[in-house]
């Protein structure tokens, strides 16, 4: 089984142009961020975006952060470290001192894909400070591609939202995906992620986490509050949307 592979497939019943989506976030990073920048991936999972990063850009070097220890291990065996160009860091967004294991004071970039939601609304706030701090010397930009789920007072757009993504996500299945909770019980059955598989149930037991998804209003009040001077949508299907926030 490539367990990658299937992973791609995976995240494309709930991201069904994901493809697009890097292509935009890519785009960006090209027209922000130095010539050869070291971008900081945050809850890379297993590379991902950080791989797409390596290929769009052939000078960058890549921090890939996360907690996960089976997605983590899936990335290492797929890709190393690239030729010298990507480094593995394990470390909890949670944690004020997550920096520390960076071995970096800053950066030129920071990206993150379908991650950001899992995090609480305090937890986001300092994340975003934190973030801050790192580029204040680059000034280069934060885009994250992520859930932003539409407000409350638009209840039926937001409805009706959810309906057009169940249908696709129902598509997709139907024509040979995996959803999330399938796809993570086969992984589940690998005998080779055992010790990983108990590290990671250890961190969210039977995977109780839950998305926080805090609105768009209030990542870009935080990011405000934490010192960027602007954020903006320069990207949106349904509520997948891609937030470009600078300096």
């Amino acid at each position: 089984m490539n367990w990658l592979d299937s992973w791609d497939r995976q995240q494309e019943v709930y991201i069904r142009d994901r493809e697009r989506r890097y292509d935009v976030m890519l785009a960006f990073l090209e027209e922000l961020a130095p010539a050869e920048p070291l971008v900081l991936d945050l809850a890379a999972g297993p590379g991902s975006t950080a791989v797409r990063v390596l290929d769009r850009l052939p000078g960058a070097r890549c921090l890939a952060v996360d907690v996960d220890p089976v997605l983590q291990r899936l990335g290492r065996d797929a890709y190393g470290d690239a030729g010298g160009r990507l480094t593995w860091i394990r470390a909890d967004l949670r944690d004020p001192e997550w920096p520390s294991a960076l071995g970096a004071g800053r950066v030129d970039a920071v990206v993150s894909t379908t991650a950001l939601h899992w995090l609480r609304p305090e937890e986001l706030a300092p994340l975003y400070r934190t973030l801050r701090e790192l580029l204040a010397e680059s000034g280069g930009p934060f885009l994250n591609g992520d859930h932003f789920p539409f407000p409350r007072e638009t209840p039926r757009i937001r409805a009706a939202a959810q309906r057009v993504d169940q249908r696709r996500q129902d598509d997709a299945v139907a024509a040979g995906a995996d959803d999330w909770a399938a796809w993570w019980e086969a992984l589940r059955a690998d005998p080779d992620l055992a010790a990983e598989h108990a590290a990671r149930a250890g961190l969210w037991p039977e995977d109780g986490r839950g998305f926080a998804s805090a609105s768009l209003a209030f990542h870009q009040a935080a990011l405000d509050t934490a010192g960027f001077t602007e954020s903006a949508i320069v990207w949106q299907d349904l509520d997948e949307r891609v937030l470009l926030a600078l300096p």
